[in-house]
């Protein structure tokens, strides 16, 4: 059963990886960011996608291959990104504040036209 799991988790990194990392301008920082819509449904408004926000100084990186791809083998797209100045988004000039970090993550939606 671990191989079967093993394997599983390899196809779902390798499914996830396949959609490209991307970059967009939002206020004073660029946001790398990675789009998983399996059904292109970013824009249907009936199927709002699932913006997963890290912790400070943690990575998209983080989240499980396995459950990104199954959720995107559903409805719905899923959105991962990166803080300002984590991994490749840059830092900015404004303070790392809760409500900074919010307006970064409504930004990003806005610059998807979510």
């Amino acid at each position: 059963m671990e191989d079967s799991f093993m394997s599983n988790e390899a196809q779902a990194r390798e499914s996830v990886e396949s959609f490209p990392i991307q970059k967009a301008t939002v206020d004073d920082i660029e946001i790398e960011y990675r789009v998983i819509d399996r059904k292109n449904s970013i824009g249907d408004v009936s199927k709002a996608p699932l913006l997963f926000i890290a912790g400070l100084r943690i990575t998209m990186d983080m989240w499980q291959p396995i459950i990104l791809n199954e959720l995107a083998r559903s409805n719905r797209s899923v959105i991962i990104y990166n803080n300002r100045g984590t991994g490749n988004s840059t830092g900015g000039t404004k303070d790392y504040t809760i409500s900074q970090l919010a307006n970064d993550a409504a930004g990003l939606l806005d610059a998807l036209n979510v």
